[in-house]
């Protein structure tokens, strides 16, 4: 089977990676050792675009992985970036991968000794398939360095037809406007791709040449989304959806929003549904004090010297719920500027587990 080598520039929020020559659309689950930790990485590959998580089997709080091939004369080249300026978050994977193995190394912090990454790939009670359409206009096929648009979807797609891949079939098509759901999801998709086009070149079929050659980039449009594995246990999964948008203003905006699954009864978590009404209040003080150790804050010091707005985070919906824990995850401009990117909180259940109701106790 032909290998691939990457290199891994991974983060706890949103992350970049380089790597060399892909092959197809996958998903793949891998479990190993990093060290002597033993750890589980869930990787989506789509073209040279290679997106997913990984997590420690002791804390099983996913940290996200992103990034493209890049090799050059047979030699791998890293680029490493830093997410919103906070250099202990970044870590380095330089690695193998084949159908069935991630093998090399991995470096944490700056300065820090590699370590051997040894992972194989586990064969799970459902496979999933990742579909992956890109498509690209220009809004003025005829004008030199015409405006365009670029869409870009790509989604896992759970195969056979037990409960649980019925389930999630049907979530994933839910999650598209009705207009758009097809039979499947790759119909669905195709649709979804085509209605954007369509809708690009309507919505500005009325501009002269002249108002795009004024301001042609106000013109350009970019939309990628992405939906994928974030977490997978016997009991428990969750997806990730990923969203990106330029519209021509100073820069995109971005946002990830999750889905817990209970696989035990094909149904999505929601807050209420782990904690009680008392522990719900209680996580105003929790995500405040884990906020302030995440961002090396002292007990004391606001928020807002770790980028929140205000001096209080509040718990929302969009949560992510692993077999240790629930995390809480605020779009950028949520509670916190766009430098200060997007603000994911994970609160261990061993600081909740007197509001853990008996479920969600594992």
């Amino acid at each position: 089977m032909k290998k691939i080598f990457l290199i891994f520039s991974l983060f706890t929020a949103l992350s970049s990676i380089v790597c060399a020559q892909a092959q197809g659309n996958r998903a793949l689950e891998f479990a190993g050792t990093i060290g002597s930790s033993p750890v589980t990485m869930l990787l989506h590959q789509t073209g040279s675009t290679f997106t997913g998580y990984y997590y420690y089997t002791r804390t099983q709080q996913p940290i996200s992985l992103s990034g493209q091939d890049s090799i050059a004369n047979q030699s791998i080249h890293s680029i490493t970036a830093v997410v919103n300026g906070w250099e202990e978050y970044a870590e380095n994977f330089l690695v193998r991968i084949t159908g069935d193995s991630v093998t090399g190394k991995w470096k944490g912090k700056p300065g820090a000794a590699f370590q051997p990454v040894r992972l194989g790939v586990v064969k799970t009670a459902i496979a999933y398939n990742m579909i992956y359409r890109k498509d690209t206009v220009l809004l003025r096929p005829k004008m030199n360095d015409s405006p365009m648009a670029t869409f870009e979807t790509s989604t896992v797609d759970p195969t056979g037809n037990t409960p649980t891949a019925v389930f999630l079939r049907k979530k994933l098509i839910g999650d598209y406007e009705a207009n758009v759901r097809g039979k499947d999801l790759r119909s669905t998709i195709n649709t979804y791709q085509t209605r954007n086009i369509d809708g690009y070149l309507k919505d500005n079929r009325e501009a002269s040449d002249s108002e795009i050659l004024d301001i042609p980039y106000s013109f350009n449009l970019d939309e990628l989304s992405g939906t994928f594995l974030m977490y997978r246990s016997a009991r428990l999964l969750v997806l990730s959806q990923q969203l990106y948008a330029y519209s021509g203003g100073a820069h995109g905006n971005y946002q990830t929003s999750y889905t817990p699954v209970d696989l035990r009864t094909n149904t999505i978590i929601r807050l209420k549904d782990v904690l009680t009404p008392q522990g719900i209040k209680a996580l105003e003080q929790l995500l405040a004090d884990q906020f302030r150790a995440d961002r090396g804050l002292s007990p004391t010091d606001p928020l807002t010297e770790g980028g929140t707005f205000e001096d209080e985070i509040k718990p929302n919906e969009n949560i992510y719920v692993t077999e240790t824990g629930i995390g809480f995850s605020y779009a950028p401009y949520e509670i916190g500027s766009y430098a200060t990117g997007q603000i994911d909180v994970f609160i261990p259940f061993s600081r909740l587990k007197q509001w853990v109701k008996p479920a969600y106790k594992f």
